[in-house]
């Protein structure tokens, strides 16, 4: 791994225990209670009272905290014009496992996959009350965003969001969330983004595989990724093109005077004066939104500065030196190795092989990234063998085709030869009844006529269906010397072509017979058994996987 992804495993939790609106910052201290600095204007900092916070989130003029009994607290915030605040409803928030933070609204996702909200709804931004299976929830200013188990993803608030172009995307495996923005990265690695103004996803020339962590102002953001490099996004930034020349950074943030980066010795900040290089150790996260600035460093103290003037304003301490740090990187990896049992849950095995073995030595990764490793191998063989035996079959269906084919044409050449002889038996009794027929001896006429006659006359009613009115015995007469002289004719070319397919259906019967060999059913039967077998074997695998060892 590589410092980036070390950093990002190992301090994401700190990011759930500190947060900053517009003026204000809040965190959790070690012992569950908040601690708020910065302006005070909507009672955003009132939260000295509350107890067993596990999660903080602020709004731009709002803080809201989950606690360890899965009800959510609230300030009050901006009061609407009828006389209403964004707080209101959150008592009603019960069984939550996640919250977030609109401009006006708050959304909480319940352990069972359903989703509450409550605040302004103007813009229909806490229409969620039919959704459910969800993992992960994610509100901005006007509109709100849900990642379902499937990957499928859902939406509802304002048109002119960030959102306004998710329809039509499927297979989410990661989302980040910005009031105008949106950055999606789908199962396939592939990543989009959304902004105000464009009229469907943009594609990003980046594999999902390489992105640490996205942060959002309103005109712009950032992508830090893994190899430590980071890339901008928006016009409204200063700096941008210094931005894009960053190395070895571990962390970013941005806000509206400025975009931060840091790496284990110094922090970057740009500015409309140009870069400063500040000699900043021991950071693992900062928080820089719209008028606070915030350092937190590795023995938990979180530093507040006024983001204007760069004036010191306070400190407080979010957790106890590195000590902490263990329990920050046991929950990153419970919360990484749910990820992987929720890809094995869904058959994602090549992106549940790729969580467990980050993991390491973390519970039962080892093994599952072995059997994941094993099944992979019998999934790669499992295509070759089936296109195997999907072509000895076909060929095999070939050679059986080629030889009801030759069957046929045998039988046909044996009908020709049969009609030539009748035709040429027939030929001089035609010949006789012309003959005889000018003669006075009428019986002969009389029964070579009745002979020919019965046997054509069979042949008539069955073609025609019935028997011709007129002179009906002349026509007869006249069709019956026509085929009896042209039948022996008919029955050459008639044999000819019956030889022709033969000779084809023998050639090809050989060709088969020497591609198949003779145990061609002992073949396709090894094919089908060895098939049944690695499935089997898959199978076993895969319900192996699913418990821990």
């Amino acid at each position: 791994m590589t410092e980036t992804q070390k950093h990002q495993a190992r301090y994401g939790f700190v990011k759930e225990k500190i947060s900053a609106g517009w003026f204000h910052v809040a965190g959790v201290l070690a012992d569950g209670t908040v601690r708020a600095l910065g302006d005070n204007g909507a009672q955003q900092c009132d939260v000295s009272d509350w107890t067993d916070i596990i999660k903080i989130k602020c709004g731009p003029l709002r803080t809201i905290g989950l606690r360890k009994d899965g009800t959510v607290l609230s300030t009050k915030g901006d009061i609407f014009e009828d006389g209403r605040f964004p707080g209101e409803g959150i008592e009603k928030f019960h069984d939550i496992v996640d919250i977030a933070c609109g401009l006006f609204h708050n959304v909480g996702l319940k352990s069972d996959g359903t989703v509450l909200a409550c605040g302004l709804n103007d813009d229909g931004q806490c229409n969620v009350e039919n959704w459910t299976n969800v993992k992960n929830i994610y509100a901005a200013h006007k509109h709100t965003i849900a990642v379902c188990n499937d990957g499928s993803l859902l939406y509802c608030g304002a048109k002119d969001g960030g959102a306004l172009q998710l329809e039509g995307i499927s297979a989410v495996k990661k989302l980040y969330c910005g009031d105008n923005d949106t950055v999606i990265i789908t199962e396939d690695n592939r990543v989009y983004r959304t902004d105000l103004f464009s009229e469907k996803p943009i594609l990003i020339h980046l594999s999902g595989d390489d992105i640490a962590n996205v942060e959002f102002h309103v005109n712009y953001f950032l992508i830090l990724k893994n190899d430590g490099t980071v890339m901008c996004f928006g016009d409204e930034v200063y700096g941008k093109w210094e931005i894009t020349k960053w190395n070895h950074i571990l962390d970013v943030c941005c806000c509206r005077y400025s975009a931060c980066g840091f790496t284990k010795d110094e922090t970057y900040i740009t500015t409309k004066n140009g870069l400063q290089k500040l000699p900043m150790k021991n950071l693992v996260a900062q928080i820089y939104p719209e008028s606070v600035a915030v350092y937190v460093f590795k023995d938990g103290n979180a530093k507040v500065f006024e983001g204007k003037t760069g004036n010191y304003i306070g400190c407080f301490k979010l957790f106890e030196g590195d000590e902490r740090t263990d329990e920050t990187t046991d929950r990153t990896q419970e919360s990484q190795y749910q990820d992987g049992l929720h890809e094995l849950q869904m058959k994602h095995y090549a992106a549940a092989y790729k969580v467990f073995q980050s993991l390491g030595n973390y519970k039962d990764s080892k093994i599952k990234t072995q059997k994941l490793k094993e099944l992979e191998s019998k999934r790669m063989k499992m295509p070759e063998l089936i296109e195997e035996s999907v072509c000895l079959e076909k060929e095999i269906e070939d050679y059986e085709r080629a030889d009801r084919m030759y069957d046929a044409s045998l039988k046909n050449k044996s009908r020709a030869i049969i009609f030539l002889i009748a035709s040429i038996l027939l030929v001089p009794l035609s010949v006789m009844l012309i003959i005889y027929g000018f003669s006075d001896d009428y019986k002969v006429i009389f029964a070579m006529g009745l002979l020919i006659l019965l046997t054509m006359g069979i042949w008539l009613l069955v073609l025609v269906g019935r028997i011709w009115s007129g002179n009906a015995v002349v026509v007869m007469l006249l069709l019956i010397h026509v085929l009896v002289f042209f039948s022996p004719i008919i029955s050459i070319f008639l044999i000819k072509s019956a030889k022709e397919d033969c000779d084809h259906w023998k050639n090809r019967i050989d060709d088969l017979e020497s591609n198949l060999g003779r145990n061609y059913k002992e073949k396709l039967r090894e094919y089908q058994k060895n098939i049944r077998l690695l499935t089997a074997e898959e199978n076993q695998l895969i319900e192996q996987l699913k418990y821990n060892y």
